[in-house]
């Protein structure tokens, strides 16, 4: 499923990968056409935290779910 967030802060970025990288399925983060692991530091670092991103999980993950809903933009 594909949704919208905003991460306003490295923090949160890092949280977002932490949480990601416990998941056994693919997260995905997307801006435009350049999309990176969500559990990659190096990917999600570079792209622009300042515009919203879009988020594809392919599973289900309550902390990643709880993430989202708390950052959707």
């Amino acid at each position: 499923m594909e949704r919208r967030i905003l991460l306003t802060t490295v923090e949160e970025a890092k949280e977002l990968i932490l949480i990601a990288s416990d998941c056994d399925f693919d997260v995905t983060l997307k801006r435009g056409s350049l999309m990176v692991d969500a559990k990659s530091i190096i990917g999600v670092l570079s792209l622009d935290l300042r515009e919203p991103l879009d988020i594809n999980t392919g599973g289900e993950n309550a902390k990643l779910e709880a993430f989202i809903e708390e950052h959707l933009a």
